[in-house]
């Protein structure tokens, strides 16, 4: 893996009338990585210049806010016998605004964005596609009482496919599949809504988010059951689209054929998190954290959408006193059986990781003595999200000792 990049970063203050600061950022970054051997493998390119220009300006009526200009460009090639998308370019362009006010208690927020971006590949029909792409949000905050807020949220975003959704088609071995993309993509258009209510004062502090999201066009990586046996498709990396090429079940080393798909879908969950100061004096600050999130996605015709992680909750209880920090931290993963056509299930399982630092100063220098664990009870942990579930799961029971140094 080799990577290159310089950013550069910029700010001048008052530098017209109405206008209090203008920013400047802009990006260069070159990174590759070779699967396999050097020589013999597959080399991912991906080369990006990106930059930002805001223009702050003074008050107007109450209202603050910003207008600027957005710029990427972007070069992807895989090269070598798993190449899976040919050399491909990306360039957009885009303008936005944000406002700001207070009136009262009441904090709001309002923001649109234009963008037109342009794709194409090196490919036989010299495929290109282009999109405009419009997104506009706004939002409310209300400090209805001391320390206690609620708030609302609602947008409509839309996205362009990525240049794997487009052109992709061959083997991606990271993630053991065979990737076909389509060129016919249509943009995705999403209108979401968020309601939270948080309490931010005292020794226990409370938020809750609930959020839904409807997305036309969704796009999504389906996997394939051309011959009809009710099992996802497995192929070789020399797959050539004839169904009689595709594998018997249960051949785990091959690759899942998967195309890049479209449907609406919907999105419907909610975050939750308390903490409690439980000690903070002379001895010591302690704190315990209570957390919990889910949420569920399905396709227009009511089935599932795939990889969708499964209902979580968790605690942690942090502990710190001068140079000393030490945390312990529980999660509880649930079984994920709210599967799409041809989604195997994926078991449950108790996470368990605990860490603690302890910072002094040496010769001037800051040393930190730190440790960790993980895993501590040695559970099976597949990640439900990931298509090498079944032949990665996450480590077992680990530990680490060290020690780092600032200068």
């Amino acid at each position: 893996m080799e990577q290159t990049r310089y950013d550069f970063v910029a700010a001048l203050d008052d530098p017209l009338p109405g206008l209090s600061r203008v920013k400047l950022r802009w990006g260069y970054n070159d990174y590759k990585h070779i699967e396999g051997e050097e020589g013999a493998g597959t080399l991912f390119d991906n080369e990006e210049v990106e930059g930002r220009v805001e223009f702050l300006h003074n008050p107007i009526g109450g209202w603050y806010g910003a207008v600027g200009f957005h710029y990427r460009h972007q070069d992807f090639l895989t090269d070598g016998p798993e190449s899976f998308v040919p050399l491909s370019e990306l360039e957009s362009f885009g303008v936005f605004v944000l406002e700001k006010t207070d009136i009262g208690p009441v904090h709001i927020e309002l923001g649109a964005r234009f963008e037109h971006q342009d794709s194409s590949a090196e490919t036989e029909t010299g495929d290109k596609n282009s999109y405009d792409l419009f997104n506009v949000s706004g939002g409310l905050n209300w400090d209805y009482a001391p320390g206690y807020q609620v708030g609302l949220s609602v947008g409509h975003s839309q996205r362009a496919p990525a240049l794997g959704e487009l052109y992709a088609d061959g083997p991606h071995l990271a993630t053991t599949t065979f990737e076909i993309g389509d060129t016919g993509l249509a943009k995705e258009k999403s209108n979401n809504v968020d309601i939270y209510w948080r309490k931010t004062a005292g020794k226990l502090t409370v938020s809750a988010n609930f959020f839904y999201n409807r997305i036309d066009d969704y796009i999504y990586y389906q996997e394939q059951d051309l011959n009809g046996d009710g099992f996802a498709d497995r192929v070789t990396e020399f797959f050539d689209g004839n169904p009689a090429n595709i594998l018997a079940p249960g051949v785990d080393e091959e690759l899942f054929l998967v195309y890049i798909s479209q449907d609406d879908a919907e999105f419907l969950g909610f975050e939750a998190e308390t903490r409690a100061r439980l000690m903070d004096d002379n001895n010591g600050r302690m704190v315990l954290r209570l957390w919990a999130d889910y949420v569920e996605g399905e396709r227009s015709n009511n089935t599932n959408l795939a990889r969708i992680t499964p209902w979580r909750f968790g605690s942690g209880l942090t502990y710190s006193r001068g140079d000393l920090y030490a945390a312990v931290n529980y999660t509880r993963v649930n079984k994920q059986d709210s599967t799409a056509p041809l989604e195997t299930e994926t078991g449950g399982y108790h996470l368990l990781d605990i860490h603690a630092d302890y910072t002094f100063r040496m010769g001037g220098n800051n040393v930190t003595l730190f440790a960790r664990a993980s895993n501590l009870l040695d559970e099976e942990i597949r990640r439900h999200v990931s298509f090498v579930k079944d032949q990665a799961p996450l480590p077992g029971r680990s530990g680490i000792f060290g020690v780092r140094v600032g200068f």
